[in-house]
This record gives C-alpha cells, structure tokens and sequence, in this order.
C-alpha cells in the first residue's frame, strides 16, 4: 500500500531523480475546460484534490485514522516507485 500526500511536482521529483524526464505544464482552468467534453468537471475535481486531498477538508482526520490501521505504516511513493517505474521498465 502506498500513501503520503504528494503534489504533482512530487511525483515528477521523485521519477525524475530515478532516471525518468517528466515535467508538469500548469494550464489555465479555462483553456483545459476546452479540452474535451467534461473537462471542466475533472479540472474542478484536480483543483479540489489539489486544495483538500482527496478525503476532504478534514483530511488531517481521515488520513490520522488510515495510518492508524496499517501496521508498519504506508509505503512512500518514492519506496514504490523505485521498485515499480524504472526507466524503460
């Protein structure tokens, strides 16, 4: 099980210093609302998950009671990636 709360510059951190090259281009809500049918929709949701991580405002709760339930605690992204997203693998 992997867990933490990452941006999208995290993740782009942690698989570009195993040997990936991926970037995040920010785009303007109203230009990707015109992407294609129901982006605004995703776009919304992106930006709510951005604000409040996706268990909500009350995250720090929600996450608190997860953590709690995994022994050991949750693996972190970076531990998942680098057995699981090696370049060319």
């Amino acid at each position: 099980m992997c867990g933490g709360t990452y941006s999208w510059d995290d993740f782009v951190a942690t698989l570009n210093a195993l040997g990936h090259n991926f970037g995040v281009v920010r785009v303007a809500p109203e230009v990707y609302d015109g992407f294609f049918p129901g982006a605004k929709e995703l776009r919304e949701m992106f930006q709510y998950f951005e604000a409040h991580t996706y268990f909500g405002p009350d995250a720090r709760t929600a996450i608190a009671a997860a953590n709690a339930l995994v022994p050991g605690g949750f693996t972190a992204f970076s531990e998942w990636a680098r057995k699981n997203m090696k370049p060319g693998g």
